[in-house]
């Protein structure tokens, strides 16, 4: 094919906000995905046994994530994820140790300060050196050096119960990994967006399934005269010289380009790049490490748990997600499944070798130690997601090495959450490195005008 067109290759999150952010100018980009579905790493489908919808886990968002709801209002979803506001998070431990974390004393910032000040799992010490060091991270009073979250903390005072009861559920839900390896500056980056306290703390979180969010996308981007090629990846990039020409199906077919955003893992994006070109890129490393979520879908013949969400504490399983209380499903499904839970386990490689019957057989005995009703309750199905590749591990060591969204070569842009997005590994992360991809190129359009 002769015709030059915008390439955008994948359609996880990034390729999506991409192709979207395109054809809202009228841009008409193609698309290309390998697999027959969009969404990428995130997906649902209907469980087998109980006929409810769900995701390949449980995706919690907030309403400081601005470039993921950009992309849902382009599409009209939105009001498809429920919106807990004022910010409310209880937290439940295996010795009995139960708090609530409540924002709704005051609006803004001030809410969130008396939140933490009324925050019953800690003493006044705890809950000074804490507030203090939000105080500081919020106005950029406090920055990381090169360092770990669990050294950074150590340097402004926080006390073992103010890690374990807040600042280590925050680094484990939003970075995916321990407070011994995860990158500060990212965990001060997620500080700032989630207490500025009004809309932007909220918790979002979908009501029905990802795919359904995401279901308008392909009809969105034909209409703008896009088009979405799926079952048919890219195989090779070309280039004449320093820019970026074209792509070859996974066909064989040779497709000119007058510009390319990949959208697709760092290991595929080095694949598909010719060899000679890897030295302008950061692959004279070794590739980025990944870090495990498991997720896990147990149904009970009781709903035990009344609250909507609940932080775990002293156990492996981390999140409680009540899906009766915060998700659609069929009446009858309720009738039959009236306990539904989705429990979340980040970091979670040393459970990675254990079969899906003993993960289960944890997390229902930790539920039981958590929550003291769940004993009357008698577990009837389960569904585990064991995601080995849920998110690259950022660390202070592969912070600078992250890749930028313009590449080193002309016409060729780069998006994914694992480039230098600033933010965490995250959904937000990949719709984000989309639309900046998208704006290069839109850029470049109008000055090659």
């Amino acid at each position: 094919m002769n015709e030059k067109k915008i390439i955008v290759i994948g359609a996880g999150i990034a390729g999506l906000s991409a192709a979207a952010s395109l054809a809202s100018k009228n841009l008409c980009p193609v698309l290309f995905e390998s697999s027959a579905k969009i969404g990428g790493r995130c997906y649902s489908f209907t469980d087998k046994t109980t006929g409810e919808i769900i995701d390949n886990g449980q995706h919690l968002m907030m309403g400081a994530y601005k470039s993921f709801l950009t992309l849902t209002d382009i599409i009209g979803t939105r009001e498809m994820m429920r919106s807990i506001y004022p910010m409310s998070v209880r937290f439940n431990g295996r010795n009995g140790e139960n708090g609530r974390l409540d924002t709704s004393y005051f609006p803004g910032l001030p809410g969130m300060l008396a939140g933490l000040l009324f925050f019953s799992l800690l003493n006044f010490k705890d809950k000074l050196h804490l507030i203090k060091l939000i105080s500081l991270i919020r106005f950029h009073l406090a920055g990381p050096g090169n360092e770990t979250v669990f050294n950074f903390l150590k340097k402004y005072s926080q006390t073992s119960k103010s890690i374990e009861y807040f600042w280590e559920p925050l680094t484990l839900a939003t970075i995916n990994a321990s407070i011994e390896s995860a990158d500060a500056f990212l965990l001060c980056q997620v500080v700032r967006k989630a207490f500025r306290g009004g809309r932007d703390s909220a918790f979002l979180i979908p009501r029905t399934g990802l795919s359904e969010i995401l279901a308008p996308l392909p009809d969105y981007i034909e209409s703008a005269g896009g088009e979405l090629i799926l079952r048919n990846g890219i195989k090779k990039i070309v280039f004449t010289g320093r820019k970026a020409a074209g792509v070859v199906d996974a066909q064989g077919n040779y497709h000119a380009a007058s510009s390319i955003i990949t959208a697709v893992p760092e290991t595929v994006l080095k694949n598909i790049l010719p060899q000679e070109s890897h030295r302008e890129f950061f692959f004279d490393r070794s590739d980025l490490e990944w870090s495990t979520i498991i997720s896990a879908y147990l149904w009970y013949d009781q709903d035990f748990f009344a609250a909507r969400m609940s932080a775990m504490l002293g156990t492996n399983s981390q999140w409680i997600f009540n899906r009766r209380a915060l998700c659609n499903a069929p009446e009858i499904v309720k009738h039959n499944y009236p306990g539904h839970y989705e429990i979340t386990i980040s970091a979670a490689d040393k459970l990675i070798n254990m079969n899906r019957s003993e993960i289960v057989s944890i997390i229902d005995k930790e539920l039981k130690q958590c929550f003291l009703d769940a004993n009357e309750a008698s577990l009837l199905h389960s569904s585990i997601f064991i995601n080995k590749r849920a998110t690259p591990l950022l660390t202070p060591e592969n912070r600078n090495k992250r890749q930028s969204f313009q590449s080193p070569y002309k016409g060729l842009y780069i998006a994914g959450d694992w480039t230098d997005t600033r933010l965490p590994a995250t959904i937000e992360s990949a719709a984000f490195s989309g639309f900046e991809a998208a704006r290069l190129v839109k850029k470049n359009h109008l000055k090659d005008k």
